[in-house]
């Protein structure tokens, strides 16, 4: 998950189940473009629920093409 601050985009938090930030923060680091700015807090997430990308779905039905490159 990346939060917008100053105009740059951070890396902020994760979904998976590695609990080392730093092998996450260098795997993603060697899919990006650009330098990654990373949070000195980075941490992983829960994936969300059923519920909550169902009410995605809802709120933005295009949601799922946006994501997949659609």
């Amino acid at each position: 998950m990346f939060e917008k601050k100053d105009g740059e985009l951070i890396f902020m938090a994760y979904f998976g189940d590695v609990d080392k930030p730093e092998e996450i923060m260098r795997e993603v680091q060697s899919e990006c473009g650009w330098e990654l700015k990373v949070d000195p807090e980075l941490h992983r997430i829960d994936p969300p629920t059923h519920e909550e990308l169902a009410l995605l779905r809802l709120l933005d039905p295009r949601i799922i093409s946006r994501t997949e490159g659609g």
